[in-house]
């Protein structure tokens, strides 16, 4: 049986699918550093939102590393544009590898995107995470991103259909509120 959305909730994603964005090419980014990590740029690439029919949106890829010793920890991505696919997936996914989890430094990766966002006067985007994905639910609470609902992942939706992914909570992460770490 199909999730059925109410009027207000599909105000909201209308709302954030018509925010404005600039992109007439990719913003070539010097490596990124805030002293403690710095990301380095591996691919751009037009990616695929998810929903057969929509266009293609610009994706960054970075690889995050640490300033003392140029160790990989993990690595962000970020996707600019606003449709519908991305209001469930969000404009930015991370990951830190385990051993170097709980120091911070997703939330310093994501500041560090600051630049980009602002190239493509991107004024706020969504952060997503499972709904029982409380590392991730710190790093938004960190960036001071506000939290607007936990939703039902649409049965079309690649969440859904690729990792059984049911609930997923929804950030978001006004650039006005970015300060540095």
């Amino acid at each position: 049986m199909e999730y059925k959305v109410d009027p207000e909730f599909e105000k909201e994603i209308e709302s954030y699918c018509a925010l404005p964005i600039k992109f007439d090419h990719f913003v070539d980014m010097p490596e990124l550093s805030d002293g403690v990590v710095s990301l380095s740029c591996t691919l751009t690439k037009m990616t695929t939102p998810g929903i057969p029919g929509l266009p293609k949106v610009p994706g960054y890829y970075f690889n995050i590393s640490t300033c003392n010793d140029g160790v990989c920890i993990g690595d962000i991505n970020l996707r600019t544009g606003y449709n519908e696919e991305l209001y469930y997936s969000g404009n930015t996914g991370y990951r830190i590898y385990e051993p170097y989890r709980g120091h911070g430094y997703a939330v310093r990766a994501c500041r560090l995107l600051k630049p980009i966002l602002k190239a493509h006067n991107m004024e706020k985007i969504l952060i997503t995470n499972a709904h029982d994905n409380h590392a991730s639910v710190r790093v938004c609470e960190k960036l001071g991103a506000k939290f607007l609902r936990t939703v039902r992942v649409p049965q079309w939706h690649v969440l859904f259909r690729e990792n059984g992914r049911d609930f997923q909570n929804i950030f978001e992460w006004s650039m006005d509120e970015v300060a540095l770490p």
